[in-house]
């Protein structure tokens, strides 16, 4: 059996629960709530808090960085994986990758750089967007694409 020493602790792994609820179902009837009223254009970890929330949101809203912080992908086909915003990295200290150009931030998916005939890394296309240390980093990324059944 779980003891919590603080009912605060307590509080906030509920809180977390309910946030990655969000994430992972959004079928569900307070998912799609919240969706429609509280963030209908973006995911629960890109959503403001709004102007006037409500109790609920607030609650939840409050740990989208604590799920943020220890969520990282997996990584599959890249499709739904933003390259530079989402934390898909497991490199200690950064989890994202950063552009050779700042001011360069395309609207790149992480599929973008797979190369679907051999479904590996593409190497050339990831040495035009990132560092030599990040390019190594994510091709020490395991991908799988499909599963056997």
């Amino acid at each position: 059996m779980c003891e919590f020493l603080r009912f605060d602790d307590f509080n906030l792994v509920l809180l977390v629960k309910n946030g990655w609820r969000l994430l992972e179902n959004l079928k569900s009837l307070v998912a799609h709530v919240l969706k429609v009223s509280c963030f209908p254009n973006q995911s629960f970890l890109e959503a403001q808090l709004g102007h006037i929330p409500s109790y609920t949101w607030r609650s939840i809203w409050s740990v989208g960085d604590l799920i943020q912080i220890s969520n990282i992908w997996k990584m599959g086909s890249g499709e739904k994986i933003k390259l530079w915003g989402d934390v898909w990295l497991r490199e200690k200290g950064n989890n994202y990758l950063c552009p050779l150009n700042l001011n360069r931030k395309d609207n790149l998916w992480v599929e973008d750089f797979i190369n679907a005939e051999d479904e590996g890394w593409n190497r050339n296309q990831l040495e035009a967007f990132v560092s030599q240390e990040e390019v190594q980093v994510t091709l020490s990324v395991m991908l799988i694409m499909k599963l056997e059944v």
